[in-house]
């Protein structure tokens, strides 16, 4: 679900009285200083969009009316998701180092020409388009839709990328035919993540091997870093739910931290808290660096401990907001 809350083609001048008209306060961050804000990079384009996670009016229905909402607020907010984003972006750095590193160790249990067969398989039946993914931000849905050539194109469109270059040549592929033929070892540094994930999938699948059961999961991460990646606000929209059902490994995951079965169905129902719950749990599955756990461990507790209560008092009434910083506080536990 799309969120349009102001017209951004307006300068910045009419964003401010937009704001005021919405109940914003300036305040504790006076209208001086929003507009210079508002000036820098995009957050003209992206500070507003925190909105969507404070209160209305309620005792209107026809307003649009915020309460208790100062400038000052969606600042931090915004601020908070740059450091979520960064923090997140590591630990998906390393579930997909580690997922690289499991495909290629269950490649290596391989006869050779078993794993190549099976490498040509793959590549075949995406040339053919009969490879099937999900790409909706909730995964859950059953839509899964062919995308002829998907892998193919994607690897023609980094062709010239350094590595990808060289082991093409290494090859002798001819881009202009259906791809065969590259060792497994090569071919999966030739994927992307989202790719990786596809080839993973089909392997775990056909194979009928336990790790599939990580796919799905996958997928929600994969979700996730395209959003990091597209420089989206991943802390906007929190109170937005989907048609999705509880069940499964992270049901089980969250029941054994203590989380109750209300309150999981309701956090998993929201795209994003999915996502990032979805993180947590494989960078705990996959991720074996006891050094690069320390570091992400360190990094988590300061989070919490020191920046996100750092202005507390902003969100002493925003339930969801509140709700959520306790319920990741609780689930964002990194295991040694």
């Amino acid at each position: 679900m799309s969120i349009k809350i102001l017209n951004y083609t307006k300068d910045v001048a009419s964003v401010i009285e937009d704001l005021k008209r919405k109940g914003v306060k300036f305040i504790t961050c006076s209208e001086e200083e929003a507009i210079e804000y508002l000036k820098k990079g995009d957050n003209l384009f992206l500070v507003p969009l925190y909105l969507s996670d404070f209160d209305k009016d309620t005792t209107d229905k026809s307003s649009s009316t915020f309460i208790d909402l100062d400038f000052a607020y969606l600042i931090d907010l915004y601020e908070i998701d740059d450091e979520v984003k960064t923090v997140v972006f590591r630990m998906i750095t390393q579930i997909e180092r580690f997922l690289r590193g499991r495909v290629k160790r269950a490649f290596k249990s391989l006869d050779e020409q078993r794993g190549q067969d099976i490498v040509n398989e793959f590549l075949n039946l995406d040339y053919e388009g009969g490879l099937q993914d999900s790409q909706n931000q909730d995964s859950n849905q059953k839509e899964n839709k062919p995308n002829k050539m998907r892998i193919h194109n994607g690897i023609i469109n980094r062709q010239n990328d350094k590595d990808a270059k060289a082991i093409l040549s290494k090859y002798h592929v001819d881009l202009s035919k259906k791809i065969q033929d590259i060792p497994p070892e090569d071919f999966i540094k030739l994927l992307t993540f989202g790719e990786l994930i596809l080839f993973y999938a089909y392997c775990t699948h056909e194979y009928d091997l336990d790790d599939f059961r990580y796919v799905r999961i996958l997928k929600e991460v994969r979700n996730l870093r395209n959003a990091v990646d597209h420089g989206k606000c991943i802390l906007v929209g929190l109170g937005e739910s989907s048609n999705y059902v509880s069940r499964g490994l992270i049901v089980n995951y969250l029941v054994g931290l203590g989380v109750y079965e209300e309150q999981l169905t309701d956090k998993l129902a929201n795209p994003r808290v999915r996502q990032l719950v979805c993180t947590i749990y494989m960078f705990n599955v996959l991720v074996k660096d006891r050094r690069q756990k320390r570091r992400i461990k360190s990094i988590i507790e300061k989070l919490f401990m020191e920046r996100l209560p750092l202005h507390h008092e902003y969100y002493a009434n925003n339930y969801l907001l509140r709700s959520n910083y306790y319920f990741f506080k609780e689930i964002f536990r990194i295991e040694s």
